[in-house]
């Protein structure tokens, strides 16, 4: 929920800015009262390969499932 400004009160979805910028410092941008803002845009491409990542991982593991239980 937003505690100031022009939305405050108002519930949101979102990451924590001061989060992403610890481990993608680029996708986050400060503005001239300080404020932090995330460019999701910039994250897109990182999530895509993440969910790539883990399927294979997933894929592998079923397959390990699989092999183990002798089908």
């Amino acid at each position: 929920m937003w505690e100031s400004g022009a939305r405050e009160g108002q519930k949101d979805i979102g990451v924590v800015a001061q989060e992403v910028e610890r481990v993608l410092p680029e996708a986050v941008r400060t503005d001239a009262y300080g404020m932090k803002s995330v460019d999701y845009a910039r994250l897109i491409p990182l999530l895509i390969e993440a969910i790539k990542e883990q399927q294979k991982e997933l894929e592998a593991l079923r397959a390990e499932v699989r092999a183990l239980k002798g089908q």
